[in-house]
């Protein structure tokens, strides 16, 4: 069997800095702000201006290794994925130090589609407070940490791998459909980067969550038995077969 180690959203933001500012609204909607949400409108895990760690979701958040390029944005440390260089937040970090620029570096860590940063808020008289889309969500990397070499699986969600990758967005679909076919959902999988098969095929292996429970850790074959290589023509991008793991 071939080795497990395999490898969302552009962001509209306008949030300043590492916390969400609202200098530009007058007092008097600043204190309306502070009323409709109980605080100053940012998240959580944003206190005083500064990310702290924030829970991280309960369901199917994957513990992966992810190689990219660190770079600073509006709303915090990034990690730059793919060739698209999408962005995905490093849970707790407002900026990269000495590490800011560097490519291929790798992190590792809980990765996590969720609404992580402040969204803009519409106060009286129609002032609009700096946030991103109401409902937006991002990609994070919880209890994340550089790593030299990666012990995680070098995976990504089926939906980050279309935006990151999308030269691979014709076999992707294809291999969606094929789960859907077979009754699954690709939601509940991560995919890693295609490697060369025979016939001009190429294979991506397709790591179910099973994979990623606490009690499967460290647990040798399929647990599950639902990991599966899938091959597909890159040229026409169509769906050949499934390979299950032993």
């Amino acid at each position: 069997m071939l080795g497990r180690m395999c490898l969302g959203a552009l962001l509209v933001a306008v949030w300043v800095g590492a916390g969400c500012s609202t200098d530009r609204a007058p007092s008097a909607a600043r204190d309306q702000l502070a009323k409709q949400t109980g605080g100053d409108g940012v998240p959580e895990h944003v206190e005083g201006g500064v990310m702290k760690p924030r829970k991280m979701a309960t369901g199917f958040v994957p513990q992966v290794a992810l190689t990219g390029e660190s770079r600073n944005a509006k709303g915090g440390a990034v990690l730059l994925v793919g060739p698209q260089k999408m962005p995905v937040y490093i849970d707790g970090m407002s900026h990269w130090g000495a590490r800011l620029g560097e490519e291929g570096l790798v992190v590792e860590g809980a990765l996590e589609l969720t609404r992580y940063l402040p969204e803009a808020q519409t106060l009286e008289g129609g002032i609009v407070t700096q946030g991103v889309m109401p409902g937006s969500r991002q990609w994070v990397l919880g209890g994340a940490k550089v790593v030299d070499k990666a012990t995680r699986p070098q995976v990504v969600p089926f939906s980050l791998m279309r935006s990151a990758w999308t030269e691979r967005a014709a076999c992707l679909d294809a291999i969606e459909g094929a789960l859907e076919a077979a009754n699954e959902r690709s939601e509940d999988f991560c995919v890693g980067v295609e490697l060369p098969e025979r016939k001009g095929l190429v294979s991506y292996a397709l790591w179910h969550k099973d994979l990623f429970a606490p009690e499967n850790q460290g647990v040798l074959g399929n647990p599950g038995g639902k990991a599966r290589y899938a091959l597909c023509d890159p040229s026409t991008g169509s769906f050949d077969s499934f390979v299950f793991w032993q």
